[in-house]
């Protein structure tokens, strides 16, 4: 997790415009090379956005601005390749994630980012589209005002909403309003969030077996960063199987049995790491049992896995 006492400012690379804009609908400050973005930080961030030149000219004057805007700290800057830009130092913070919606959930919970009342109670305060800040314009306000709002919509979307939003930024100007558009991008990106589980940092607990308690001091950590989290108990039908999918146990099997048992929620991402690196570390106090529990017969025996866990002699 990450604390502060900053606003929440974020810069994206032009790889992360969907993410921008998604973040911009729950009312995040996020600025972006060459999209109109508002400069905040001065004179020489306005002048990074000249969209006149060549690609080449334009990937290094992007790489410029992010270097820049990393180093004064007051923005954090969000990549997913850092490997293109190594000298990036500051405030950084490298995706770990492989889509959209994991980048979203990931950066709710590590910026501790209240989506889900953004969602439900949307402030309309920011444009989607550029970053600008909205003027609310309804059909009461003076003739002059109502004629920027005319001049951008067709007259039958103006005759049915009584309500606009009209980005100020003079760049952008677009006119927005709450139909059935706005519903369903509203409704994607709660349905993004719903997996949206547990905080980020290791859990350590004790185990109480019978009648004699024994302290177990277990913690669980994913190499790509996501979030796992030690549960003090077994699950049951119904529940979660990963800490970022929504996928639900049918069926535990004899683990429902053994109430001494504990486990690990881990992230479903994970399965994209290489096979030559560690993917998930647990740090025990003492010796103990760990069970590896695959999904399906098939996942076990059709993959390799069986040969390589007897190998390795589980």
């Amino acid at each position: 997790m990450v604390a502060g006492t900053l606003p929440l400012h974020f810069a994206c690379d032009s790889n992360l415009g969907r993410l921008a804009r998604k973040l911009r609908a729950l009312d995040v400050h996020v600025l972006m090379f060459g999209d109109g973005s508002i400069p905040e930080m001065g004179e020489s961030i306005c002048k990074a956005q000249d969209s006149k030149v060549t690609p080449g000219a334009q990937r290094s004057k992007e790489k410029d601005w992010l270097l820049e805007v990393a180093q004064a700290g007051k923005h954090v800057v969000l990549t997913t390749a850092a490997w293109r830009m190594p000298e990036l130092r500051g405030a950084v913070y490298i995706l770990r994630g492989t889509s959209l919606e994991e980048h979203l959930r990931e950066i709710c919970m590590v910026f501790q980012i209240d989506a889900a009342h953004q969602c439900v109670a949307p402030t309309n305060r920011r444009c989607w589209e550029c970053n600008g800040q909205f003027k609310e314009v309804s059909k009461d306000m003076a003739e002059d005002e109502l004629d920027k709002i005319k001049a951008r919509i067709s007259s039958k979307t103006f005759n049915v909403f009584d309500k606009f939003f009209l980005c100020t930024n003079s760049t952008c100007g677009k006119v927005f309003w709450h139909g059935s558009t706005y519903a369903e991008e509203m409704w994607n990106i709660r349905h993004m969030l719903d997996d949206l589980c547990f905080e980020q940092k290791p859990v350590s607990s004790t185990i109480d077996r019978g009648t004699k308690q024994q302290d177990l001091e277990l913690v669980a950590v994913s190499s790509s960063g996501r979030a796992i989290r030690v549960l003090d108990s077994m699950p049951v039908e119904g529940d979660r199987c990963h800490s970022d999918r929504g996928y639900i146990f049918t069926h535990l099997g004899g683990f429902a049995e053994n109430p001494s048992l504990r486990y690990v929620l881990t992230p479903n991402a994970d399965k994209l790491t290489p096979c030559h690196q560690v993917m998930w570390r647990l740090e025990l106090s003492r010796p103990a049992t760990v069970y590896l529990n695959f999904r399906s017969e098939r996942h076990v025996m059709d993959t390799g896995v069986a040969t390589s866990l007897s190998d390795d002699g589980w």
